[in-house]
């Protein structure tokens, strides 16, 4: 699984719309929709920002279940 694939799972897991999800990181629409495409990826600090938005940690939103 791509890091892309597991943000798109994660986010709809916690149930948010891409829209809501960018909201809430202050973000683009089209910023989310790269990264779950895996067109470009986050630096860290939009990655943490985005495992606290979603309550999960960073292993598991890039694929790394424990």
């Amino acid at each position: 699984m791509t890091i892309g694939e597991s943000i798109r799972k994660v986010r709809e897991e916690r149930g948010y719309s891409r829209q809501r999800l960018a909201r809430k990181l202050g973000l683009h629409l089209m910023t989310i929709v790269q990264w779950e495409r895996d067109v470009s990826y986050p630096r860290m600090k939009p990655l943490i920002a985005l495992a606290d938005a979603l309550n999960v940690s960073l292993d598991e939103l890039v694929g790394r279940r424990m």
